[in-house]
């Protein structure tokens, strides 16, 4: 437990750090909010390094995810009926 809580300590601080260095960004004065959330997640993207990873690499696992979401959702229902 103890282990548990310093890492969740040390998680909110590099959080408060991305956000501030977002805010250093200045990205809020971008007036149309579609641009500014690509330039949002485009921020994150490089500090994840997420820049070099495929699209469909990241995509995958989401879907199976939602797949599985799904399938889960319709056996439930159908042991209802």
């Amino acid at each position: 437990m103890i282990e548990d809580s310093g890492k969740r300590g040390n998680t909110m601080a590099e959080r408060r750090q991305l956000f501030a260095e977002m805010r250093a960004q200045d990205l809020d004065r971008i007036r149309l909010s579609t641009y500014r959330t690509a330039c949002k997640l485009r921020f994150v993207q490089k500090k994840c390094n997420c820049e070099y990873a495929s699209c469909l690499n990241i995509r995958s696992p989401w879907m199976m995810q939602f797949i599985k979401h799904l399938n889960t959702i319709s056996n439930n229902s159908k042991k209802r009926d």
